[in-house]
C-alpha cells in the first residue's frame, strides 16, 4: 500500500484556484460571511495539511464524495475563466465572467438584522442580498407557504452582498445596510426604493463589519468590526471614501470578534456583543491605520491595485478594501501576534458613547450565568433601562439591565419550543408598539413578541418567507472543499 505526502500545505485558496482558474475574480483568502458566523462557526483555519494520504477503501469513498461536491460546485456555477476572460463549458463559450454564487436555499433566509419603521408601519428584514419590506402587522397563516412582501430591494445595481447591519431612518424613510463580505460597502436606499436600484449613497467599510447603530442626537453612525476587533464611528451622512471620526480598538477594550452594536443616547452608552474569537495585536493598532487617501505612498496607508479596474489584487492574506474598481491594502497580518488566536467566552462590553482609542469598558457581562451563546445583534430600550441580545447559538433572546455587570443572569429569557426560535440573529425594540421583533436565520421567520415576553412563550405574530417547518440549510456560498484524512471528515468553508 503506497503513501503519498503532498509537497506543500494544501490550502482552501489553492483548492478554489485549481477548480475555478487563476484569473477568477476575488481569488483570495476566504472570509467569514454573515451566514457562516450566524451558524456558530468562526473560520480561523487557513490551511489544511494533507500528510500520509493512504488509499484505503473508506478514504477512496470519501474522495469520491469530494469529487462529487466539486462536480456539483462546477455545475452550479460555471467552469474556469479563460485567460481572455471568457467562460468555457463543454457545450459553448460564454463571453462574460462566471457566476460566482450558489444559494442552496430556495427561500429568503432572514440572515441579518431586523428593524421597524413606525411611521410607515413597516418591518424590514435582511436576506444575504436583499432588503425585504413587510407590513408591520403581517402574520403568515400556518397553512400558507409564505407572506408576500410589500416590496424588495435586490439585484446587481444595489451593490448588496452578505447583508448584516441594518438601520431604518423613520424620519426620512431611508434604509441603511452593511455588507459583511465581498462588496465591503454600506449602502443607503431612498425612501420607497424597490427592485434593482442603485443606492442613494455608498460608504467604503472595512471587511468583516457586522452590526450597525445610529445616534440621531449626534448624527453619528457606528459599525462593529469582527477582525481585527473594533467599533468605528462615522458621520451619519458619510459616503465614498470619507474618514472615520473615531476608532475604538486595542487590548484594553476587551473586544473579541464583535458583532452587534447599539447605542443608548439617553445615558450616553454603547453596548457591543462579542462572540469571543480574538488574536492579540503587536501595537493595538489596526483600523486606526485605515487609509483615507487612496494611493498614499506610505505602505501602511494603502497602495492602489495596478491591475485592470474591477479585478481584485492578491496580497497574500492582508486585509484590504475596494472602491470603484480599485483595491487598497491597509492592515496586514504583521499587526497580529502569531499563535495568539483564541476563543474567549462571549461577552457584552459597555463603553462611553464617545469612546475613542484603546478604552477599557465601563462594564463587562460575561460568564456561565449570563446565558450568552454566540451573541449576534443587540438592541437597547432606554426608556426601561434594558437591552436585548439575540443568541444564535443558544436559540434565545436574553434581556439585561443596562447597569448589569459581571456574571449576571438575564432578567428575562425568551427560549423554548413555543417561541419558534432556533438561530435568532436580529432583534429590535419597537417602543411605539411595545413589541420586540426577532429575526431567525434558521426558520425563515421574523417574530413579534410582547416587549416583556419571558420564558417559553409563543409570539404574537410571525412573518415567514418559507413554509412552516422548512428550515434554512446550514450551508451558504460553499467556495472550496477539502478532506481531513486524520479525522476522516470533509470540510466545506461557507
Amino acid at each position: 500500500m503506497s503513501t503519498r505526502t503532498l509537497d506543500k500545505p494544501f490550502t482552501l485558496s489553492n483548492t478554489a484556484a485549481n477548480i475555478f482558474g487563476p484569473n477568477r475574480n476575488s481569488n483570495r483568502k476566504f472570509r467569514v460571511s454573515c451566514i457562516l458566523a450566524q451558524g456558530g462557526l468562526n473560520l480561523n483555519m487557513k490551511r489544511i495539511h494533507f500528510s500520509n494520504w493512504r488509499r484505503k477503501t473508506t478514504q477512496v469513498a470519501a474522495l469520491a464524495v469530494v469529487a462529487g461536491l466539486a462536480a456539483w460546485a462546477l455545475s452550479s456555477r460555471s467552469v474556469a475563466q479563460s485567460p481572455t476572460g471568457q467562460v468555457r463549458t463543454a457545450a459553448t463559450t460564454i463571453d462574460r465572467a462566471p457566476t460566482w454564487h450558489h444559494d442552496p436555499d430556495p427561500y429568503d433566509a432572514f440572515s441579518g438584522n431586523v428593524a421597524v419603521d413606525p411611521v410607515r408601519n413597516e418591518i424590514v428584514v435582511q436576506s444575504p442580498r436583499k432588503l425585504i419590506v413587510y407590513d408591520r402587522q403581517a402574520n403568515t397563516p400556518a397553512t400558507a407557504k409564505f407572506s408576500e412582501p410589500k416590496r424588495m430591494i435586490a439585484g446587481p445595481q444595489t451593490k448588496m452582498s452578505d447583508n448584516c447591519g441594518l438601520y431604518v431612518d423613520s424620519a426620512n424613510g431611508e434604509i441603511y445596510t452593511l455588507s459583511n463580505d465581498v462588496s465591503d460597502l454600506m449602502t443607503v436606499y431612498a425612501p420607497g426604493a424597490k427592485g434593482d436600484v442603485a443606492p442613494a449613497r455608498k460608504l467604503i467599510t472595512p471587511q468583516t463589519v457586522y452590526g450597525m447603530a445610529v445616534d440621531e442626537q449626534s448624527q453619528e453612525l457606528f459599525m462593529a468590526i469582527g477582525h481585527p476587533p473594533a467599533v468605528i464611528a462615522f458621520n451619519k451622512t458619510a459616503s465614498g471614501n470619507d474618514a472615520a471620526k473615531r476608532v475604538l480598538e486595542g487590548t484594553h477594550t476587551k473586544l473579541a470578534y464583535p458583532h452587534g452594536v447599539t447605542v443608548d443616547a439617553k445615558d450616553q452608552l454603547m453596548f457591543v456583543a462579542n462572540n469571543g474569537a480574538v488574536a492579540d495585536s503587536k501595537d493595538g493598532l489596526a483600523w486606526s491605520r485605515w487609509p483615507t487617501n487612496p494611493g498614499s505612498p506610505d505602505t501602511m496607508f494603502g497602495i492602489p491595485c495596478h491591475n485592470e479596474p474591477g479585478i481584485d489584487c492578491q496580497y497574500g492574506g492582508e486585509w484590504y478594501r475596494k472602491y470603484e474598481g480599485n483595491v487598497y491594502k491597509f492592515v496586514g497580518r504583521e499587526t497580529v501576534i502569531p499563535g495568539s488566536g483564541r476563543f474567549d467566552p462571549p461577552s457584552i462590553t459597555v463603553y462611553p458613547l464617545k469612546a475613542n482609542g484603546d478604552v477599557a469598558p465601563l462594564r463587562v457581562i460575561q460568564g456561565p450565568k449570563s446565558g450568552l451563546n454566540w451573541p449576534m445583534n443587540v438592541a437597547v430600550d432606554s426608556d426601561h433601562g434594558e437591552f436585548y441580545v439575540a443568541n444564535a447559538g443558544g436559540s434565545s433572546v436574553t434581556v439585561y439591565r443596562i447597569t448589569d455587570t459581571g456574571n449576571a443572569a438575564p432578567i428575562r429569557t425568551i427560549k423554548g419550543t413555543k417561541t419558534g426560535l432556533k438561530n435568532p440573529v436580529g432583534v429590535y425594540v419597537d417602543s411605539k408598539n411595545d413589541e420586540l421583533i426577532v429575526s431567525d436565520v434558521r426558520t425563515h421567520a421574523a417574530s413579534a413578541f410582547a416587549r416583556t415576553a419571558d420564558g417559553d412563550i409563543a409570539p404574537k405574530r410571525v412573518i415567514r418567507s418559507a413554509p412552516k417547518g422548512v428550515d434554512a440549510p446550514a450551508m451558504g456560498r460553499v467556495t472550496g472543499i477539502a478532506y481531513d484524512s486524520k479525522r476522516d471528515q470533509i470540510l466545506a468553508p461557507n
